[in-house]
């Protein structure tokens, strides 16, 4: 996007995009590659002008689209045994084990 001022123009870009040396065309910021571990928990995918993040697996993508929930890291070996006895965490708790 450029405007034209006295005897110029000026040039700018939309958001997820900067300004190439020419100072004229505009080029994707590849926000995965510029913060690497930091945009995103897990998985994170460079799209045209944004980003996506995702999840491994048997985890699920947390309300604020970077970080995942149901983490292994939180679950102790000794507390297994009692998970057992509910269904539903028996599922989550397998999930949590392929994945370490």
């Amino acid at each position: 996007m450029c405007a034209n001022t006295p005897a110029s123009f000026t040039c700018g870009c939309r958001t997820g995009y900067t300004l190439m040396p020419d100072g004229i065309n505009c080029v994707d910021i590849d926000e995965c590659g510029l913060n690497a571990g930091k945009t995103c928990q897990d998985t994170c995918i460079n799209t045209d002008g944004s980003f996506t993040c995702g999840c491994r697996s048997g985890f699920s993508l947390a309300s604020d689209g970077k970080t995942c929930s149901g983490m292994c890291k939180n679950i102790r070996v000794r507390e297994i045994s009692d998970l057992m006895k509910l269904p539903d965490i028996v599922i989550y708790v397998l999930n949590c084990l392929r994945c370490q």
